[in-house]
């Protein structure tokens, strides 16, 4: 808002994936029912991701740390986590209507998250992994390099941060 307050923040969330090439066959079923309750997702969708035919497969986006560390402890084969930015809003639904909101893929769709979506995003970071002559598979001791993201910009709206607090209140109780 105009006095500093934040709005809306970036912060980074781990998200779990897996590249099914790469998981042992044998333990499909144990990597799934070990997974499924700290992922909160069935069991019945991991084993049926990490049996793909696809080289990536999403387990779960935007888990907490320490429900990243959990996974990666365990150190089955093939399953990853890579860092991805996830919009907050400390101050709640506050001046919604105006700051708008993103996609899964944290693009603005609505509000300044959208008309400001450019100055906001800034440049995607990027994963490049070794592959097979035919583009196929992922050649598990290859290389794996990862380019980080550069930031986006901060903006200051004229917004005052409890002022619109105060009037959302007021229009609230008159509704």
């Amino acid at each position: 808002d105009r006095n500093g307050d934040p709005l809306v923040t970036t912060e980074t969330r781990k998200t779990i994936w897996a590249d099914p090439a790469n998981v042992e066959r044998g333990r499909i079923g144990e990597t799934a029912a070990t997974l499924a309750p700290l992922l909160g997702v069935p069991a019945v969708d991991l084993r049926e991701a990490l049996g793909s035919d696809s080289n990536f497969r999403y387990l779960a986006r935007k888990v907490d740390d320490s429900v990243a560390a959990q996974v990666m402890a365990y150190g089955f084969p093939g399953i990853y986590t890579l860092d991805e930015a996830t919009r907050l809003k400390p101050a709640g639904d506050l001046a919604l209507g105006v700051l708008g909101s993103v996609d899964t893929e944290n693009a603005g769709i609505a509000g300044v998250e959208r008309s400001l979506d450019k100055v906001l995003t800034g440049v995607p970071g990027e994963l490049v992994r070794d592959r097979s002559p035919d583009g196929d598979h992922t050649i598990p001791s290859g290389r794996r390099t990862v380019v980080p993201a550069t930031p986006g910009s901060t903006v200051m709206l004229t917004l005052d941060r409890n002022l619109q607090q105060v009037v959302e209140k007021a229009v609230a109780d008159q509704v």
